[in-house]
């Protein structure tokens, strides 16, 4: 009898635990949606032309024929400096 309820406690012990990473998860994966910012951009790299300076950046819903959901116009205007640029947006 002793043995069926020290099997009872283990098999407890382990539903316990298994709840407990759940929740754990569950809080952490929340906690993540909450402070990311997944509406950022990064962009990086050089230009060939030494005498660019402005970058626009426009953005369609479609590789051909789509509609424009997004432009710079001067947001990045100056953004150049020695043929690099590094843009988060």
């Amino acid at each position: 009898m002793k043995k069926i309820e020290k099997q009872n406690k283990k098999i407890k012990s382990k539903e316990l635990k298994k709840i407990l990473s759940g929740i754990l998860f569950a809080i952490v994966f929340l906690i993540s949606l909450l402070t990311a910012n997944a509406d950022l951009i990064a962009l990086q790299g050089t230009v060939d032309n030494p005498t660019a300076t402005d970058i626009r950046i426009t953005i369609y819903d479609s590789p051909t024929g789509g509609t424009l959901i997004y432009d710079s116009g001067t947001d990045f205007n100056n953004a150049i400096h020695n043929g690099r640029y590094a843009i988060l947006h």
